[in-house]
């Protein structure tokens, strides 16, 4: 516009997964196991369509996120589960390819092989996914202190077992698909009778996060009412 460069983002109103996190553990009010559900299943389709998002000639893109991390789960007022931050994702049309041995993300967040700086595909991003599930339904961290404490850690997936979870250090131990991900997850939800909706969700952050929306909605208002004011001056002048 007028010769410069912007870019336009959609405004979110809610609160990323960290301060979720953070809030539900100060208030003592831990998210229910239909909210934990419903919001990874999210973030495993939001993480399927970009695994398989392909160009306008029809070639896979082969996108990897490489930072699912709770500062980039965002959780609307609504209920809506966003993946938000791409910043250091990956596609295979990219013309400059990651440097052997550079790590790139949050350490522990990472997959065995992301935190060795080995190569990744989207099995990456599904390692993280469960470390966000697993942090979701314990409260506290699966890798947790000093970067440098923590990479040894994650490089060989040494964590306290989640009931004794099944292994998935390498990547053949694990899902190979988000979309597979998903069906079990849905599958986990279907079988236990858990009602896992945005409407749910919504109501959670609302109750989690009252006195802020309020605060938010006020300033909102009043950002209005001064640009109606300007506007208002602009047209009599």
């Amino acid at each position: 516009m007028d010769g410069d460069y912007f870019i336009a983002m959609e405004h979110l109103f809610g609160k990323d997964l960290r301060l979720i996190m953070d809030k539900s553990e100060e208030k003592g009010r831990p998210p229910g196991l239909e909210c934990i559900l419903y919001v990874a299943s999210r973030i495993c389709e939001g993480l399927d369509y970009a695994h398989h998002l392909k160009d306008l000639e029809g070639n896979p893109l082969h996108i990897i996120h490489r930072d699912i991390s709770p500062p980039n789960i965002f959780i609307t007022y609504e209920g809506e589960v966003k993946i938000v931050d791409f910043g250091i994702a990956k596609a295979a049309t990219q013309n400059t390819a990651t440097v052997e041995g550079v790590i790139k993300g949050k350490v522990s967040y990472m997959s065995p092989e992301q935190a060795g700086g080995e190569s990744i595909d989207q099995r990456s991003d599904i390692f993280s996914t469960g470390i966000l599930i697993y942090e979701m339904l314990t409260g506290k961290r699966m890798f947790d202190g000093e970067p440098l404490q923590i990479l040894p850690k994650v490089r060989e997936a040494e964590f306290e077992p989640l009931d004794h979870v099944v292994k998935a250090k390498e990547p053949e131990q694990r899902y190979q698909s988000s979309g597979d991900m998903l069906c079990d997850l849905e599958e986990c939800m279907h079988k236990n009778d858990l009602r896992a909706t945005a409407r749910g969700l919504s109501q959670y952050m609302r109750e989690l996060f009252q006195e802020e929306i309020a605060a938010e909605e006020g300033t909102l208002r009043e950002t209005a009412q001064i640009q109606s004011v300007d506007d208002s001056e602009a047209a009599l002048e």
